[in-house]
């Protein structure tokens, strides 16, 4: 296991809502503090508030769904809760800096292979049948800060900004942003004989933690499999149990990507 440092060393400054939008290390630091239940209830915040905001505008509708216990949302839902097009939120997850700036790390799932018919048994309709994208809450939130500044976007950004002030977030300054920054891990694992995967798999999609195994390490990768199942706090995790591979985009996702 091995320690890597992508996030450079700065000036020492307080968290303001601009910081959000311009420093990488704000925005990790803020999101590393985010569990998919907390991320969930700023999003309902901030649907109700867009409702308030624009009570006579048709607001679009969108929908959640689960996958293995996890609410996730379809790129078509995430854009319908936007109110954005599709092509905007698929040229966004596309960037060649969307790893780094957290949205795999948000627990964005690209289903391949058995997942993605597996999914489909579950009522789950790919947009693309190459990679189906589910976007679980953290993921949906995250993306506020790099869409279109349309109302529900500006909701939810509000929401997301109201919810660090309430953490006292804000009083953090960017030597605890480097510090988070710098707490992910890169895995070398044994791989993982195919009887003892297919247990794995089976234990995990059992249990409900199978969208979760990405942030531990490649599905062929036993120490992965071991974090996984001795891991006992919200998801996603923190940093410092967090794993990361540095390859394009494309790699990415042969790689993150489900597929059993």
């Amino acid at each position: 296991m091995s320690h890597i440092d992508d996030c450079p060393a700065g000036r020492s400054q307080h968290l303001t809502r601009g910081s959000l939008f311009k420093n990488h290390v704000a925005k990790v630091y803020v999101f590393d503090r985010i569990r998919h239940g907390t991320a969930l209830e700023i999003l309902s915040r901030a649907s109700a508030a867009h409702k308030r905001e624009v009570p006579y505008t048709k607001v679009s509708k969108h929908q959640w769904r689960e996958y293995f216990g996890l609410p996730v949302m379809s790129l078509s839902a995430a854009a319908n809760y936007y109110g954005l097009n599709i092509a905007e939120i698929e040229h966004h997850i596309r960037k060649k800096n969307t790893y780094a700036g957290g949205l795999f790390e948000s627990g964005m799932l690209v289903l391949r292979g058995a997942a993605l018919e597996s999914a489909r048994a579950m009522g789950h309709i790919p947009e693309k049948q190459q990679g189906f994208v589910l976007l679980p809450p953290r993921a949906v939130l995250s993306l506020c800060l790099s869409l279109s500044a349309v109302p529900a976007v500006a909701a939810t950004v509000n929401a997301l900004w109201e919810y660090v002030l309430a953490e006292k977030l804000n009083e953090s300054t960017s030597v605890d942003w480097h510090y988070t920054c710098n707490q992910h891990v890169e895995i070398d694992g044994e791989r993982i004989k195919n009887e003892l995967l297919t247990k794995c798999l089976a234990e995990a999609k059992k249990r409900n933690l199978y969208p979760y195994i990405q942030h531990f390490g490649h599905q062929n990768c036993s120490k992965a499999w071991a974090r996984l199942f001795t891991y006992q706090g919200e998801f996603p995790p923190p940093r410092g149990s967090f794993y990361v591979e540095k390859q394009d985009w494309f790699d990415r996702v042969s790689h993150i990507s489900l597929w059993r």
